[in-house]
Formats: structure tokens, sequence, C-alpha cells
């Protein structure tokens, strides 16, 4: 099933695991996506668009307010839209004692974890051709607050 035909679709993390499977299925169902990564996965695109799907990769840390504004810019010059944005770049902390945690490494998952969810989010609904969801950041906020639940002791 084509659902997803003339659609874009942004997927971050996309170079391993879930957003690299999740910009497969995307792609599989009709629609153009940009692979994102902190390390540009140029070869999981082109993989991607040697199968006859419109792939591109895009290469950003979304943490950076600059580098999630030119991902979603270059997506809107590429293709002339954006219809969604499947936030998946993540990291996690390292496995320890909240009083060992330092707060460089704190920081550091909540602005790619939480930040980068927002700046993602916050450009794409700026775009008066994007579908709104209004869900979105209530669902990064309780992702995040799991998250940091999980790691604790």
């Amino acid at each position: 099933m084509n659902n997803f035909d003339g659609k874009v679709v942004i997927v971050t993390g996309a170079r391993t695991g879930i957003g690299l499977s999740a910009a497969n299925l995307f792609a599989k169902a009709g629609a153009a996506v940009v692979l994102v990564g902190r390390h540009e996965p140029k070869k999981e695109a082109k993989n991607l668009a040697e199968q006859g799907y419109e792939a591109v990769s895009f290469e950003a840390d979304v943490s950076k307010e600059a580098d999630t504004k030119a991902m979603v810019d270059f997506t809107v010059k590429k293709f002339g839209h954006l219809d969604f944005a499947y936030n998946n770049a993540g990291i996690q902390s390292p496995v320890t004692k909240t009083e060992d945690l330092s707060l460089e490494e704190y920081d550091n998952v909540l602005n790619i974890n939480l930040k980068g969810i927002f700046l993602s989010e916050n450009y794409k609904n700026k775009l008066a051709t994007c579908p709104k969801n209004k869900y979105e950041i209530y669902q990064c906020q309780k992702s995040a607050f799991l998250n940091s639940t999980e790691t604790s002791e």
C-alpha cells in the first residue's frame, strides 16, 4: 500500500537502527525521504535511490538550531514542501546513578532527545504547507521524562 505517495518525510537518526528502518518503510510506502544524521547517511540514501525510491541525505545535529533550520530549508528547497518529520534521533545517557551523571552528559541527552524534537517541529510547523499536530511537543516531553526516569536509581 502506497499511502505516502506524494508526501515528503524527514527522518532524523536515519543512519542505523529504527531511523534507518523507518526511512526504508516511508520510501517503500511512496514518500520522498530525507535521511538525516550527525554523520550524513549518504550510503543509506544512495541504497534507497538505487532501489528506485526517492531518497536524499542531509547532515545535521538536531541539537543545533542552525542545523535543524537548514535541514527543513533543504527539504523544502529540494521537494517543494514537507509533510512529516519522524524525529528519531536520540541518545541514552550512561547507565549510572543519578548523582554520578555529569551535567554535561545530562545536557547532551536533553539537547538531542528533547530540544532536537522541539526545533524540528518548530521549523516544520512554521511552514504553511505542513500539517500541524497539537500533540507532537507533548509526546516528545513525555518521552524525555520516561527516559530520565528509566536511568534513575
